[in-house]
């Protein structure tokens, strides 16, 4: 059984004991949000219909270079996007707040 997760490994909603004893191999999935009208790309919540910046995202997954002024959901960021510097700024806001 491969199991996919869409969150990061610390965030797991499933026992690590069911891991070891149900699956062959796990793979974590980072995924983004992407539009052809900006070169921006946007880090996700953990719902993953709205982005760290709180804009809404469309509730598909396309893998591929596509022509859409709304914003999907990809598992593909190019190497000429560049992150959303408001999403940028949360995360490492996040991250180095206390708890």
């Amino acid at each position: 059984m491969v199991l996919t997760f869409c969150q990061a490994p610390d965030k797991l909603s499933v026992p690590q004991v069911f891991l070891k004893e149900h699956c062959d191999k796990v793979v974590f999935v980072m995924r983004y949000a992407i539009s052809s009208s900006t070169e921006a790309y946007h880090l996700l919540t953990e719902s993953e219909d709205k982005t760290l910046c709180e804009l809404n995202v469309t509730p598909i997954i396309i893998n591929r270079p596509a022509r859409s002024s709304t914003l999907y959901l990809t598992e593909i960021v190019e190497s000429s996007q560049e992150l959303c510097e408001t999403c940028a700024a949360i995360k490492t806001e996040a991250r180095y707040s206390g708890p």
